[in-house]
């Protein structure tokens, strides 16, 4: 980080340049680009627990299914 000290009396200030980049910081498209990723992986994680909610939600209705025709077939 490119600074300089600014003397204040008896207290001493460090400032940033202008212009001066600091080690670390990102850019506006650099966080615009990782929020975007992190808004796509978020959307695939919900993806993938809907589709597990929908299978078991099928699978209850197969069991379900499957008594309602022993029972049918009892009956006839």
């Amino acid at each position: 980080m490119v600074s300089k000290y600014i003397k204040a009396g008896n207290a001493v200030y460090n400032a940033v340049k202008p212009l001066a980049t600091n080690l670390g910081a990102k850019s506006v498209t650099k966080m615009k680009e990782l929020a975007s990723k992190a808004k796509l992986e978020a959307a695939k994680f919900d993806l993938k627990q809907t589709k597990v909610k929908l299978a078991k939600t099928f699978e209850k209705s197969d069991k379900v299914l499957n008594k309602l025709k022993t029972t049918v077939r009892r009956n006839r």
